[in-house]
């Protein structure tokens, strides 16, 4: 989770998804209204993939 301030929310949460629908839904990262950003089916490439600066 990554917070702006301690007394706010996450502003994104990174969600491992156990019986995803399709494979690449297993991890995502989704913001405080729970919209998907990103999504991958390795947690190592979802990190890598996501631009920090731009979300």
């Amino acid at each position: 989770m990554f917070l702006k301030n301690a007394a706010e929310k996450a502003i994104y949460k990174i969600c491992k998804n156990f019986k995803p629908s399709n494979k690449n839904l297993k991890y995502l990262i989704t913001d405080t209204n729970g919209k998907i950003l990103k999504n991958s089916y390795d947690l190592k490439i979802l990190l890598n993939k996501v631009d920090w600066k731009k979300i």
